[in-house]
């Protein structure tokens, strides 16, 4: 639980910095170098073929199995979408 809470804390922390709207790459970068990412780094893996392809299977896999957004887990034959703590995972 107590790693839970650090964790939101550190997402509400970091979104605080976003501006509204549609974020453009460069924007992107500027606030992952101000978020302590290498900007350097995260270009060139945004650039890598391997990675890409990882992410678009990625993508097919969430497509195919209804999968619309973040946090989601499939256990057994179950589709878990939504945070929904550890009670609704023990269901």
């Amino acid at each position: 639980m107590w790693l839970q809470e650090i964790n939101a804390a550190s997402a509400r922390n970091r979104l605080r910095i976003l501006p509204p709207g549609r974020l453009g790459g460069q924007a992107v970068m500027e606030i992952a170098g101000r978020i302590g990412f290498d900007a350097r780094r995260l270009r060139q893996d945004m650039d890598d073929p391997e990675i890409a392809a990882c992410l678009a299977e990625t993508q097919r896999l969430a497509d195919a199995f209804g999968v619309t957004g973040t946090p989601s887990f499939a256990i057994g034959d179950e589709l878990v979408l939504g945070a929904v703590g550890g009670a609704g995972m023990n269901r």
